[in-house]
This record gives structure tokens, C-alpha cells and sequence, in this order.
């Protein structure tokens, strides 16, 4: 807070970009998207943690790309701006392989990035650590599960054609930052996700196939590092710390073993907050749109980064926080459930609050307080956001019908949201990919 950023020492930061620890490690591959990087370090900027900067990258492989954004920013804190992530690869992977292969390199892991999002290689076990818990059955619908496995199986088509375009003097260096990545966390989905269907299904071919997909995880890692004549031998493992999720899975089912859950159907609009069609600031702030942060490939943020009291009553925040509308249309009048699905993010002091308001046309704003629990490493809810990489927020509103002005506040300035539904019954928490 501000009395403690008077202290003469300064203040610095310490970034996982690999973590070892609750609610569940990622140690294996590179998955935290320069977007996140960028946003987490100019907040830390902005609130006075100048003076020391460390990154924990693990074995180094494969952190290359977030670790290289991390010194730049370090180095230069304004090089990029809200479209950090398209930019910051562009020129990544144009000094990498040149300005021919840039773009398309830049797209692929963009994507790779957005899928790793919405579930981390490593956390699709749907288990944890400390205690290590064996791998549990996703609460994804069939349709999800599908859905997911099939844009990972692209990413890897896509990695290995754009890999055999490239001259053979930068295949090695492509393929341990781009390809292995992109093939060894398809192998993960196809492994976890089939088997996961085999246990349900009895299906012989989705065993088959999770069992072939763990094989390949093993092969690409042994060329992985065999490369120049063995160089990097040993740096990358496939199953750090042996943990049941980079274990095969089983792929027969228990006799007490559930159904999958299916689609939930309620009357809902989805809203991208990104398609807002007014905007107003406050204080020299207002909401933006970091392209690449979060599982839907951008999210709303309040920029830039500023020191203000978290509002909470309705008067307060309609005068000082920044707003964004949405037009939405109501085919009957009545009550509305209206959730805001948010970034899992820490407060920016102990003295404010992750918090927006919501309001209907010219209504007086409703705080929605989010699911987010404590700032503990224990705590369940909190380690249940984390895994799914989202937190929500609900409040109920009565709406007119037809046409109506949905207003989003930045009662806290900490709040980055990346999905809004509006319905009359929104239910449990659906990850559409």
C-alpha cells in the first residue's frame, strides 16, 4: 500500500512463469501467455515494484518466449501496449526464424496460448497436489471435451506443416519452442480426454488411441533431447515430479462410474466484453481490451494501473468508476441472472477489493462480489479458480422488455473480466471453448 511504498529499499517482484505447488504444478511446458505476463508486471510497475524483478523458469526449457518478454519489459516497461500478445511474438518469432514465417508462427501460438488457458496441460488431470490426488473425470460435457481435444489436434497439425516449410537450419530451434510445445500438449489432451471417454463409453478405440497419444509424448520428448548431437540431454521430462497426470491414465471404468454431464440448456445470452458500444473513463482510466489474455483470446481491463479505493456503493461507483455498456435485447420483462466471469487475480493491497458493479439503462449500480475465497494457497475455492483459470460473480436485475443498456463498472480497478452471461437461470459454471 502506499505507506509501505515509502520504504527506502524499494519493493520487487517474484513471477512464476513455472510454479511447483498448490493447486497443482506446471513445470512441463510453456503456458502462461505474454498477455497475463505483460498485464501481472505493469500492474507491478505501476504500484511501485521497480527496484528487483525475478522470473522462476524452472529448467529454463521451455520458458524461453515468457521469459524473454519478462527481461524486456523489465528492461523497457512501456515497450508494448494492450495488444502486447500479437505484438511482442511478431517480433519474437521474426528474430527467431525471419519475417517470412513470423506471422504465421506468431498466430499459432496465439492459440496455443488461448487453449492453454482454459486448461493447462498439466491441470487436466482435474486433480491436485500436496496431497497428490489420482486423476478425476473432467466436469466438461461430451460436446466440450470434444470441442477442446479437436482445436489442440489443430494446433498440432498446424505446428507440424508450418515446421516443415521452415529451412533446415532452424528446424531444431522450431521445433523445441514451437512444435514440441504445440504436439506435446495435444498428446496430453488426446491422452487425458479419450481416456477419460474410454472409462465412460467402453470404448476400445478412445483407449487405443490415449494410449497411443502417451507413447508419443515419450517419443517427442526423446528427439527433444537428442537434438545437436544431444545438447540438451536430460533438460526436458515429460512427467516432472512422476505426478498421476502425466501418468496413462485408466481406461476402463469403475462399476461406480458417472455418466458425463451434459449440455446445461437455459435461455442465456453470452456476452464478449470486448464488444462494448460505449465507453466512458474516469480519472484518467477507463476499460480496455488486452488482446490475447484469458481462454476467449482477449479480456477487459482497467488501464492504465492506478492506486484507487475500490467503490462499493452504488452512488460512489456511478461518479468515479469507469464504465462500458452493452445493447441487450429481453424477449419478456422480469428478473435476470447476470454472471461476470473474471480473471482468478490477487487485490491490489489488502485494502481494496476484486469487485465490479452492474447496472440496467439508468438503474443505480449492483456490486457483484466474486467467488474468490482467500489469498491462501489452501484454500479450496481459491485453488478451484486457479484450475479452471476463472472466477465469477452473479446478481440478479430486473430488465424491461425488448432492447435495454446493460453498464459494467470498474467498482474495483483489479477486476479483468472475460465473460458475461445474462439469463434467467445461468447455472453452474460451463467452459465454452
Amino acid at each position: 500500500d502506499a505507506r509501505e511504498r515509502l520504504r527506502s529499499g524499494g519493493h520487487g517482484v517474484y513471477y512464476h512463469l513455472s510454479y511447483w505447488g498448490r493447486p497443482h504444478d506446471y513445470l512441463w511446458l510453456d503456458t502462461t501467455a505474454p498477455a497475463l505476463v505483460w498485464h501481472e508486471m505493469t500492474k507491478a510497475y505501476a504500484l511501485g515494484a521497480r527496484q528487483l524483478w525475478v522470473a522462476n523458469v524452472g529448467d529454463l526449457k521451455s520458458n524461453e518466449t515468457g521469459m524473454t518478454l519478462f527481461l524486456q519489459l523489465a528492461w523497457k516497461i512501456d515497450r508494448y501496449g494492450e495488444d502486447v500478445q500479437r505484438a511482442f511474438l511478431l517480433d519474437f518469432y521474426r528474430q527467431q526464424f525471419g519475417a517470412e514465417q513470423a506471422q504465421e508462427v506468431a498466430a499459432l501460438r496465439d492459440e496455443y496460448y488461448r487453449l492453454s488457458a482454459i486448461r493447462r496441460p498439466e491441470h487436466l488431470g482435474f486433480n491436485r497436489v500436496y496431497p497428490d490426488t489420482p486423476v478425476q473425470n473432467s466436469n466438461w460435457s461430451a460436446e466440450e471435451s470434444s470441442q477442446f481435444l479437436e482445436r489442440w489436434r489443430e494446433v498440432d497439425r498446424r505446428a507440424h506443416a508450418l515446421g516443415a516449410k521452415l529451412p533446415a537450419q532452424t528446424r531444431d530451434s522450431y521445433f523445441q519452442l514451437v512444435e514440441y510445445p504445440a504436439s506435446g500438449a495435444a498428446a496430453m489432451a488426446e491422452k487425458i480426454l479419450l481416456a477419460e471417454r474410454a472409462r465412460l463409453t467402453g470404448s476400445r478405440r478412445d483407449a487405443s488411441t490415449a494410449e497411443a497419444a502417451f507413447k508419443r509424448m515419450e517419443r517427442l520428448t526423446k528427439r527433444y533431447n537428442a537434438i545437436g548431437d544431444g545438447k540438451w540431454n536430460g533438460i526436458m521430462d515429460f512427467r516432472p515430479r512422476r505426478l498421476p497426470v502425466f501418468d496413462m491414465p485408466p481406461t476402463e471404468a469403475p462399476p461406480e462410474a458417472l455418466p458425463p454431464p451434459q449440455p446445461q440448456t437455459s435461455q442465456r445470452v453470452t456476452i464478449d466484453p470486448a464488444t462494448f458500444i460505449q465507453r466512458q473513463d474516469r480519472q484518467g482510466t477507463g476499460w480496455r481490451v488486452i488482446e490475447g489474455l484469458g481462454p476467449r483470446g482477449r479480456a477487459l481491463a482497467v488501464l492504465p494501473h492506478r492506486d484507487v479505493p475500490t467503490q462499493l456503493s452504488g452512488a460512489a461507483i456511478q461518479k468515479q468508476s469507469p464504465m462500458a455498456a452493452y445493447q441487450v435485447t429481453a424477449e419478456t420483462a422480469g428478473a435476470v441472472q447476470v454472471v461476470i466471469e473474471a480473471l482468478p487475480t490477487h487485490r491490489f493491497t489488502p485494502r481494496h477489493e476484486i469487485v465490479a458493479g452492474i447496472s440496467i439503462n439508468d438503474e443505480p449500480p449492483v456490486v457483484v462480489r466474486f467467488d474468490r475465497g482467500t489469498d491462501d494457497e489452501h484454500d479450496p475455492i481459491w485453488q478451484r479458480n486457479v484450475l479452471r483459470n476463472a472466477m465469477q460473480g452473479e446478481a440478479t436485475l430486473l430488465v424491461p422488455q425488448g432492447p435495454y443498456t446493460l453498464k459494467l463498472w470498474a467498482a474495483g480497478r483489479g477486476v479483468v473480466v472475460q465473460r458475461i452471461l445474462v439469463g434467467s437461470k445461468c447455472l453452474e459454471f460451463t467452459r465454452r471453448i
